[in-house]
């Protein structure tokens, strides 16, 4: 039996990536029994809110990974792509929280 513990690394606080390429925020954990992992967005006015999916912009993987993927410029939505997240790993012995990462997409049109 052993707590959660993050096993990613997570060197910085902020993240930029482009709308053509997509990003993904990388959770991984040990534990046991093995911990769930889970996704916030902090609110403006600094609560915790878990992140669900939104089609084509926003998902988390079977990994735990959030994945963003490429997607158009008028798809970009302020809510999604320029946030802070940190993900949460938790099992029946305890609970382990990231650092805050703030991710900004930059919108380049596509071709």
């Amino acid at each position: 039996m052993l707590g959660p513990q993050l096993v990613s690394d997570f060197p910085t606080t902020s993240v930029k990536f482009s709308n053509a390429t997509g990003y993904v925020l990388d959770c991984a954990s040990r534990g046991q029994p093995p911990p769930r992992v889970r996704w916030y967005q902090l609110t403006s006015s600094g609560f915790e809110q878990e992140v669900s999916s939104v089609e084509r912009l926003r998902s988390v993987a079977a990994n735990g990974s959030l994945l963003f993927p490429p997607f158009q410029a008028v798809q970009f939505r302020p809510d999604v792509h320029n946030i802070a997240y940190r993900c949460r790993v938790s099992n029946v012995f305890g609970s382990v929280a990231s650092p805050v990462v703030h991710v900004t997409a930059s919108k380049y049109n596509r071709p």
